[in-house]
């Protein structure tokens, strides 16, 4: 064999061994760490730790863990951290593993002070449980954590951790449409969750114009979060991987037009949420009708005043607030411009003489009445082009007062004018509500309000 030929071998052999090392490391270790997140879940978020400043969600992490310092625990502070929602709704955390032996110290350390039980082995990976809610499996290279669980709960929680740090690629969310979605957004801080992971009433507003009966497994929304001094601001597109789902969703768009500021000073610290938009209501009411979370309340609304018709007045922007998360608590109310001297104000001594029993519809005034039901009672009427059906004596104060000033920031209400649809959230007022309340508030503990404003295509 002459020397060329065994220098061409000899180059062969060392690039198949060059090959051969890259990829044992790339199967080995690099970014596989989120291997372990599971393939079903049903939201999944992104937390890219170079990028993001400290506080909000990164805040919210170092307090799960009891760390002021992630890279000092022994986690990989260059990579992201991802958040996901399990299908029976649990959370959990994956994060690269920088240095295991450093990680073990930390937690070793955490359960001498009494934050997490001792550190055991199980096979090639290593158990802990903090505050005996959230379960810890980490091996050299991802950490896994999980819950919140109860005590009894822990041991299949285990397993399950066992599964995701032992699972290939080939059963991760790697291979999952959403993870790639997620992979293509652009801030520090962006998520990704199917309807169904959000809470109800949270979920209705974001997915209006969905068909009726839609599969919310495969309705979805793509959000891009910042964090501000004083508020949270989450930049959202409702989409589906379905073609059908999706052209639903773009055709509903076409509904929206840019929010005035006609209700920015309507906004109480007593409202758990306000939502704000600009419709045409001929338009618009087919979308709510179509929408769970709104039939219920039309439904009601209806059979009080005709609330259908109401909406297909609205010719403008539309606000809608309430005061709780529960049935129980919450107060709703509207306000809406509507067209001039829209048809259903002469139908108003039918709906007084069509009461159910025990309700009643008066006069308050000059197209102003007042229903009562009980413990239902509320205002409703017109003043110039603007309807209103609430049982808020401030926001009709508010109402009447033209120089009233937004209780909202400039900051909030230009990020609101910019979009199509706005939610405004107080988590001072939905904490201790209901256990989702309460995650929220915590969630994104010291901020006084969260502004979800949707984007579209």
């Amino acid at each position: 064999m002459s020397k060329s030929n065994k220098l061409k071998i000899s180059i062969s052999v060392c690039l198949c061994a060059i090959a051969a090392i890259v990829t044992a490391f790339l199967l080995c270790g690099g970014s596989n760490y989120t291997n372990a997140i599971p393939s079903n879940a049903t939201a999944l978020a992104r937390l890219d730790l170079s990028k993001s400043e400290d506080g909000g969600a990164v805040s919210a992490i170092k307090s799960l863990l009891g760390v002021d310092n992630l890279e000092g625990c022994g986690l990989d502070a260059t990579s992201s951290l991802y958040l996901f929602e399990t299908v029976d709704g649990n959370f959990g955390l994956c994060g690269k593993v920088s240095d295991m032996d450093k990680l073990k110290d930390f937690f070793s350390s955490q359960s001498s002070k009494g934050f997490c039980s001792e550190v055991k082995k199980t096979g090639d990976y290593y158990f802990t449980d903090i505050k005996e809610s959230w379960c810890v499996g980490y091996s050299s290279n991802s950490l896994v954590v999980l819950g919140p669980v109860t005590a009894a709960a822990m041991p299949d929680a285990k397993r399950v951790v066992m599964r995701l740090l032992g699972q290939k690629k080939e059963r991760s969310v790697v291979k999952k449409p959403i993870f790639a979605k997620l992979s293509s957004m652009e801030s520090p801080f962006a998520f990704v969750a199917q309807a169904q992971a959000l809470p109800e009433k949270i979920a209705g507003p974001l997915f209006i114009g969905a068909p009726k009966g839609a599969d919310v497994s495969q309705l979805l929304v793509a959000a891009n979060v910042y964090f501000h001094k004083q508020h949270v601001l989450i930049e959202g597109t409702p989409f589906s991987f379905d073609e059908q789902l999706q052209k639903s969703l773009d055709e509903a768009g076409k509904a929206y037009r840019k929010i005035g500021d006609s209700y920015f000073p309507l906004v109480s610290k007593d409202d758990a949420f306000a939502m704000f938009l600009n419709v045409k209501g001929e338009e618009f009411l087919p979308l709510l009708q179509s929408n769970p979370s709104f039939q219920a309340m039309l439904a009601g609304a209806n059979m009080a005043i005709d609330l259908d018709n109401i909406l297909r007045s609205v010719d403008g922007d539309l606000f809608f607030a309430a005061d709780g998360f529960t049935d129980k608590r919450a107060g709703y109310s509207i306000f809406a411009k509507v067209v001039d001297s829209p048809k259903w104000l002469k139908d108003i001594d039918y709906w007084k003489s069509s009461c159910q029993k025990g309700c009643s519809i008066s006069d308050d005034g000059d197209k102003a009445w007042i229903y009562r039901s009980g413990d239902a009672n509320f205002s409703f009427g017109l003043k110039t082009n603007d309807f209103y059906a609430t049982n808020s004596p401030s926001k009709l104060a508010c109402l009447a007062d033209k120089s009233s000033k937004p209780s909202l920031s400039s900051d909030i209400t230009g990020e609101i004018r910019n979009s199509r649809l706005a939610v405004v959230v107080n988590p001072s007022a939905i904490a201790g509500t209901n256990d989702v309340a309460a995650s929220i508030s915590n969630a994104f503990g010291g901020m006084k309000t969260i502004v979800y404003v949707m984007k579209f295509k």
